[in-house]
């Protein structure tokens, strides 16, 4: 169930011995919000497969009931000369190739509650000349906001929190700041992530992982908005 192209892949494999999978969960598993858990959420592994398919990539299943299960994760394979340095250098490179003037005294607001989330998109962002805050959930943005110490020209959302979620986040954002441009970042994909949000008001959508690139050319789009 997947449309892959000849070339080097990166293999990940993960196998369990629990009790498997019908045939019928299987078939579901990838669906948003479908789980087999009366507290589950069923977010995850659709979250997987949009990272996959952003990447090129595809999964496989195999599972047997009784016997345990097996998910095989292919990415593209690049080739980066072993250098460890590359990812680092090519953030230096890209800020020194791109016109930051404009992003100088604009302040965004990354709202995730993964910590990695928000340290990667803090130090791209202020490499890109931006000015950052972070929220580790919704009930902690929409307080930075309400504060008003610091004007908040862009928020960059994350789907899926805890507490409030990211639509709920962005009523509360609206709600205070109706000016706000909103970006929603997601690793569903476009179509499944800003299904249930108002037609025309979010003003970006941002899926993940994003590098320097993607995240520097959307907010060149946001130039005339920001």
């Amino acid at each position: 169930m997947h449309d892959s192209k000849p070339g080097n892949y990166v293999y990940l494999g993960v196998k369990d011995s629990g009790c498997g999978m019908k045939p019928d969960v299987i078939a579901r598993i990838f669906d948003p919000f479908f789980s087999t858990k009366f507290i589950g959420r069923g977010l995850g592994m659709s979250a997987v497969l949009g990272i996959l398919r952003g990447h090129k990539g595809f999964i496989e299943i195999e599972s047997k009931v009784g016997k345990g299960t097996q998910f095989k994760i292919f990415l593209p394979a690049q080739v980066q000369n072993g250098d460890s340095g590359i990812a680092a250098r090519s953030i230096v490179k890209d800020q020194q190739s791109s016109d930051t003037d404009w992003a100088k005294g604009k302040t965004i607001l990354v709202i995730d509650d993964e910590a990695d989330i928000l340290s990667i998109a803090s130090e791209i962002l202020r490499h890109l000349g931006f000015h950052t805050l972070t929220a580790d959930g919704g009930a902690k943005a929409l307080e930075i906001l309400q504060n008003g110490q610091t004007r908040v020209d862009l928020a960059l959302l994350d789907l899926t929190m805890p507490g409030l979620n990211g639509f709920q986040t962005f009523t509360g954002l609206k709600a205070l700041r109706p000016d706000l441009p909103v970006v929603l970042c997601s690793g569903y994909s476009e179509s499944e992530a800003t299904n249930h949000f108002p037609k025309d008001q979010l003003d970006g959508f941002l899926q993940k992982p994003f590098g320097v690139n993607k995240l520097n050319a959307l907010l060149k789009t946001m130039q005339g908005k920001l």
